[in-house]
């Protein structure tokens, strides 16, 4: 339930319920209303150590969980970032993919403008998308996501069609 929860501005209230909620199932609530206590001082009991480092753990593992919000974000970053179309693979297929991303990003909190998502898309088609990507630069044509894409996709049915592999004959013995 925690981890599916992100700290936006948008959702902070729902996020610090369920924060709540979670932190009094495992019973560390008291962590997120009192200050971690002062380190036991020098000639203090072992009992006393054996203590401050159990407080110290869980306050440690609740910080461990909220940082991990900002994980799944640099992940899916890295991930959009390094995304390119397969050669061969459909325009379509690898647009439906980046937009995905583009969404998941935006459900995160972590809104890139249209222009920076549009550009990371072109960046990663094949070469064969050379002339398309100079044409739409050199106008620079706004478009949004769903647009590109139908221009991709209309782009892609205008390619000439790759001749196959050309066929080798076999000589076997001097025959073909």
């Amino acid at each position: 339930m925690f981890e599916r929860q992100n700290l936006v501005a948008s959702n902070f209230n729902d996020w610090f319920h369920s924060l709540k909620l979670v932190l009094r199932v495992e019973k560390k609530f008291y962590i997120i209303k009192q200050p971690i206590p002062l380190g036991p001082v020098a000639g203090s009991t072992d009992q006393a150590f054996v203590e401050w480092n159990t407080v110290y753990g869980a306050y440690n593992e609740v910080a461990c969980l909220m940082l991990r919000i900002g994980v799944d974000r640099c992940d899916l970053i890295q991930t959009f970032h390094a995304c390119k179309q397969g050669v061969g693979k459909s325009v379509g297929s690898y647009v439906i993919k980046m937009k995905g991303y583009v969404e998941q990003l935006e459900r995160l909190g972590y809104v890139l403008p249209l222009k920076i998502n549009v550009y990371l898309i072109l960046n990663g088609l094949t070469s064969d998308f050379v002339g398309f990507i100079r044409n739409y630069n050199m106008h620079n044509i706004g478009k949004t996501i769903g647009e590109l894409h139908a221009l991709l996709i209309e782009y892609e049915n205008s390619l000439p069609k790759k001749a196959a592999t050309p066929q080798v004959l076999a000589i076997q013995g001097g025959r073909i």
